[in-house]
């Protein structure tokens, strides 16, 4: 039988922490994000399926959006190291400073594309 709603919220509150600790045991490797941790309460019958859509569409926004926060800061600390990394090379090789230049262009242009979904 499917627990009430105020049950269920109840579930979630006090359950989460422990079924998280619980799902990053399994699995070192796997980011344990919201949806995922909302699946596992419903796979184990501990909220119901109100609740679960509910919750559902807010968490897929906000996994959508922490995914692209981390993947702007990956690009803007990666395009930094880049650009530190191209003022302190020597200057030798003008195709390898034209292929440095377009490649540090092109990270910039994906983490301003990443900023643009936060914004």
């Amino acid at each position: 039988m499917s627990p009430s709603l105020t049950q269920s919220i109840e579930n979630y509150e006090y359950f989460s922490p422990i079924i998280y600790k619980e799902l990053e045991s399994k699995n070192h490797y796997l980011k344990i994000t919201k949806v995922i941790l909302l699946d596992e309460f419903y796979k184990r019958n501990l909220i119901n399926k109100t609740f679960y859509k509910q919750k559902l569409k807010i968490y897929l926004v906000l996994d959508k959006r922490e995914e692209c926060k981390e993947l702007f800061q990956s690009m803007l600390l990666s395009s930094f190291i880049l650009f530190i990394c191209f003022l302190y090379f020597p200057k030798n090789y003008l195709f390898m400073d034209l292929s440095f230049v377009f490649y540090l262009f092109a990270v910039f242009y994906i983490a301003s594309m990443y900023y643009r979904k936060l914004v």
